[in-house]
């Protein structure tokens, strides 16, 4: 997609994206695992930056492929700073020890997850 950048993996680095100088004044959409680990990735890198926007990381997605969710082995505590509903989200996927890994969603709905979000960008 033209003006878009994608940065895949390495998850809890993540707070390493704000020394890249330009990366502080775009906007940033974040899209990661549906569990407590992706939010807690999310939450360190808008600690760092603020502007960051989740994807794809919310009770809709969650239910939508509930089905493809496995047992998270070992959560991740003391999440802090989403929206209300990722704390709906994070709560539901705690409570129920879920994992849903962004692989197992089906890719054609979500590019059109990600296309919406952009337009707004």
């Amino acid at each position: 997609m033209p003006g878009v950048v994608a940065v895949h993996g390495r998850g809890y680095a993540v707070v390493q994206l704000d020394r890249v100088g330009w990366i502080r004044g775009a906007a940033i959409l974040y899209w990661g695992d549906l569990d407590t680990h992706g939010f807690n990735i999310l939450s360190r890198c808008r600690s760092r930056l603020p502007q960051t926007r989740s994807v794809l990381m919310d009770s809709v997605a969650l239910g939508e492929f509930r089905e493809l969710a496995v047992i998270e082995p070992a959560q991740a505590h003391g999440v802090t700073g989403l929206t209300s509903a990722e704390s709906a989200a994070y709560r539901e996927i705690e409570q129920g020890r879920l994992r849903l890994e962004q692989e197992r969603i089906p890719m054609d709905w979500a590019v059109g997850v990600l296309r919406s979000a952009l337009a707004t960008v």
